[in-house]
């Protein structure tokens, strides 16, 4: 089981093992499991009891890893992080400087930009890989908007980055870091 903040890379990364291993990714969207069972109404009442037996079943299966991704374990229904539903339960967070350097070297390669990666990696921590993502393709679509009025293109640079960075709002606020660390020692035990 996965979890932490949206945009963190959750699906990402089961996409990953899925297609490292050369298996089929199935993805679902399980609205519906969320919260108590106690409150619910019959149908999700049948929807996480279905569930809960189709991962029992899954798992006694050799050779099949499952991994679940959520972005609030306190919002799921307690049954689903009893002992034996997985293995691990692994908080998924926004990248550290080295991983924030390298997804911005990814997108200075593809957009030629003269930008310093090391200097932007430093102004954006706690932005998730998708904020690293809008605002690269923000600096993208302005720097076409200038190549498009002015008839001449030019690289991006390090303050066209900057003033962006600047602009974005990271998904994970201070609040929400804050929680996700408490879910962390929380659920470490699990």
């Amino acid at each position: 089981m996965l979890f932490r903040p949206p945009g963190t890379g959750k699906s990402t990364l089961a996409h990953a093992i899925a297609s490292g291993l050369g298996w089929p990714f199935l993805e679902l969207f399980p609205a519906r499991l969320a919260g108590e069972r106690g409150g619910a109404d019959a149908t999700a009442v049948g929807v996480v009891d279905e569930m809960l037996k189709a991962i029992v079943r899954f798992r006694s299966q050799d050779g099949r890893p499952l991994v679940c991704a959520t972005n609030n374990l306190t919002t799921l229904d307690p049954a689903f992080l009893r002992h034996g539903r997985f293995d691990y339960v692994l908080p998924i967070g926004p990248p550290d400087h080295t991983a924030r350097t390298a997804l911005w070297e990814s997108y200075l390669a593809r957009a030629g930009a003269r930008a310093d990666s090391a200097v932007l990696a430093s102004a954006n921590e706690g932005f998730t890989p998708a904020d690293i993502a809008r605002a690269a393709r923000t600096v993208s679509q302005a720097q076409f908007e200038r190549t498009f009025d002015t008839g001449t293109r030019t690289a991006p640079t390090t303050d066209d980055y900057l003033d962006t960075i600047r602009d974005t709002r990271a998904t994970v606020s201070a609040a929400m870091a804050q929680e996700f660390a408490q879910q962390t020692q929380k659920f470490a035990r699990i």
